[in-house]
């Protein structure tokens, strides 16, 4: 039970204690902002398990994806229109494939500076 959850019940029991009339106005008020603090402290307590279950998973995947590629070497280039870091596998960079920018859809033209004969990548 986290905290919130235990303030929670002790205001509850602290109104039960003194027995708050229902009938008033200011009994029905206090009555009603209990059972939302009470409400509220259980939704966070739901919301802090689920991110806690996210950052996990995140943790697995992440793990998962550097094992694969220690050994791949990645490229970061910026969209000229948006500014936006786009990171490509060599793989990505030697296929046919056209490359768009994921922010604002551009055409990623990608140019490469060698001037060897090694055959690394098609030379324009």
């Amino acid at each position: 039970m986290s905290y919130l959850t235990e303030r929670a019940s002790y205001l509850q029991g602290l109104a039960d204690g003194l027995k708050i009339n229902e009938d008033t106005n200011e009994g029905k008020l206090l009555l009603a902002m209990l059972d939302l603090i009470d409400e509220m402290a259980s939704e966070l307590d739901d919301l802090d398990e689920r991110q806690t279950d996210v950052e996990e998973l995140l943790d697995d995947l992440t793990e998962d994806f550097d094992d694969e590629d220690d050994d791949m070497e990645y490229y970061e280039i910026t969209c000229e229109k948006c500014g936006n870091k786009i990171y490509l596998d060599e793989d990505l960079l030697d296929s046919d494939e056209d490359i768009y920018c994921q922010v604002c859809g551009e055409k990623i033209e990608i140019e490469f500076d060698c001037e060897c004969d090694c055959g690394c990548h098609d030379h324009e």
